[in-house]
């Protein structure tokens, strides 16, 4: 009887311990804080203290659902371009359960003072082809009709019966 009740002791214990170990989640919407609107594509932040440990997107309707993330206190931050950013420090994630945090962030206008364009050439040339054909290679050709001609030159492909040819696929 003493071993029944040891062994309930211990399949319950198990099952405590293994709810307790199930990560919860962070969702919410992030809104225009003036209109209302949702705002889609915005970035969400989860941190622990300065170290990020997950980011999330919001979707078209401006919805975002960031899981799995642990039991504990995280800072929360959303950004998006010509919005301010929304911080949330101390934001309490239960184990097994979604924590709902809504952003309404408010429009920041910047001023770019300078901006830098870089370019560099390709690695690879892609260099030019060409085909020269001398007035006696084309003598001891089959065909007559310069199509039929040129349809013999490398990447041109003449279509049956329209005359018409393709020079590499265009």
């Amino acid at each position: 009887m003493v071993k029944r009740i040891l062994t309930l002791i211990m399949a319950l214990l198990v099952t405590f311990s293994y709810a307790q170990s199930r990560p919860g989640s962070v969702k919410g919407t992030v809104k225009d804080k003036r209109t209302g609107e949702v705002i889609p594509f915005a970035t969400v932040i989860v941190k622990d203290k300065d170290v990020v440990l997950v980011t999330g997107t919001t979707d078209f309707d401006g919805k975002f659902n960031i899981s799995p993330v642990n039991a504990g206190n995280y800072n929360l931050t959303c950004m998006f371009i010509g919005y301010a950013d929304f911080n949330l420090n101390g934001v309490t994630v239960y184990s097994g359960k979604p924590k709902v945090v809504n952003f309404d962030m408010t429009i920041e206008s910047t001023m770019i003072t300078e901006v830098t364009v870089t370019a560099q050439e390709n690695l690879i040339e892609t260099g030019k082809t060409s085909d020269i054909v001398s007035a006696e290679e084309i003598k001891n050709l089959p065909y007559r009709n310069l199509s039929q001609i040129v349809g013999t030159t490398a990447g041109v492909f003449q279509q049956d019966g329209s005359g018409s040819f393709n020079v590499r696929g265009a």
